[in-house]
């Protein structure tokens, strides 16, 4: 089943199983064979975004200690993430404010 893994058709799985210590590719090896053995403990992740304040608009909520709209921390200290299905939610005029910075 392994030979059929190469790193043009699948990297970051051929990267996983076969591209560290030869003990931990045996776990990843064995936790790859549990999960085809057994779909449901295969669990889809959406990747999740931290959105921050672009600088024009740091001084603006400086002098504000109101959540903005579910943003509590507006100045960053401590990023929020969000997943890009949440982000659609938000109103376009609120986006325009953010960037996005790092996945999680």
């Amino acid at each position: 089943m392994f030979i059929n893994i190469n790193k043009t058709d699948f990297p970051k799985l051929y990267k996983r199983l076969f591209k560290n210590a030869p003990t931990r590719n045996n776990l990843f090896q064995l936790e790859f064979a549990r999960a085809w053995a057994n779909p449901d403990l295969i669990e889809v992740k959406e990747p999740r975004f931290a959105y921050e304040l672009k600088p024009q608009f740091q001084d603006f909520f400086e002098s504000s200690n109101e959540p903005f709209l579910g943003f509590d921390n507006p100045l960053n200290e401590h990023p929020e993430y969000h997943t890009a299905k949440e982000w659609q939610r938000v109103d376009d005029d609120i986006k325009n404010m953010y960037k996005k910075v790092e996945e999680k």
